[in-house]
């Protein structure tokens, strides 16, 4: 499936690690270049000489969403470094604050949809140029089971989320003509820092930087269809799927990846 993408040049943004670091290495799984793309620099840095380390090929570059200008800086520096963008994975998402909806500002409003949506319009149009002088590319944004099955205290986030789906449609749509596909995964349900944050830290630990090996009772308390929580991996495998040839007749959609957590009947426990 992924025999094209060898060599491609891929930036994942939010990439160092969780849910970012784990697509990132699928894709240098499959032979990409890989930039990885984060406010993080130490923990960047880290990700990609282990990528380099294990045989792969990837570079670090910083990059803040929250600032247009290094969103332009981080795009030019990939194409002095690299050349191109074949592939940009729009991971990286501003969070926080979690709070309910009446006591949230309108600074920290402000502040999610910036990072979220214009940090995002801004870094794909950036790339969405640079991959018109190669020849065309893929683009996938990160998006959210939020946007259906709000939670409480995330009215910005989920807003900014709901924002960009409809933006990856219109991505669609324009970039169609220069060879550009654009789609996007909707995420849940995923073991990821979203999860570690709510859990006992002297259990789970933050700096432990493992989200593939689940614990079995929270698997067990998941919610979803399938009987556990995801894995990065398993974001990174349908992103890996959505950039390749084996999805070229694939734009404009949005693919839901929650282990079936939004259809289940029953309660996660």
């Amino acid at each position: 499936m992924a025999e094209d993408l060898k060599n491609k040049v891929v930036m994942v943004t939010g990439s160092a690690k969780s849910i970012g670091k784990g697509i990132a290495l699928e894709f240098a799984a499959a032979g990409c270049r890989l930039i990885i793309a984060d406010r993080d620099e130490k923990t960047g840095e880290a990700t990609a000489a282990a990528i380099r380390e294990s045989g792969g090929s990837a570079a670090f570059i910083p990059m803040d969403l929250t600032s247009p200008h290094s969103v332009r800086s981080a795009v030019a520096r990939a194409k002095a470094e690299f050349g191109r963008i074949d592939v940009l994975i729009n991971n990286a998402a501003v969070v926080e604050p979690i709070k309910p909806f009446l006591e949230l500002g309108e600074g920290e409003w402000n502040d999610v949809l910036l990072g979220n949506v214009t940090g995002t319009f801004l870094l794909s149009q950036a790339a969405a140029r640079l991959m018109i002088h190669g020849g065309g590319g893929a683009m996938i944004n990160l998006l959210a089971i939020q946007t259906e099955s709000p939670l409480p205290g995330y009215a910005a986030y989920c807003a900014s989320k709901g924002g960009l789906e409809v933006l990856t449609r219109s991505m669609a749509v324009e970039l169609a003509e220069y060879g550009i596909r654009v789609n996007g995964i909707s995420l849940g349900a995923v073991y990821a820092d979203s999860v570690r944050r709510n859990l006992p830290q002297d259990q789970y630990p933050p700096e432990r930087d493992d989200f593939e090996n689940v614990p079995p009772e929270l698997d067990a308390a998941s919610g979803t269809l399938v009987g556990r929580l995801g894995r990065p991996s398993d974001a990174g495998k349908l992103a890996v799927f959505l950039a390749s040839s084996a999805a070229g007749f694939m734009t404009g959609g949005i693919y839901r990846a929650d282990g079936g957590r939004l259809l289940n009947r029953r309660s996660a426990t």
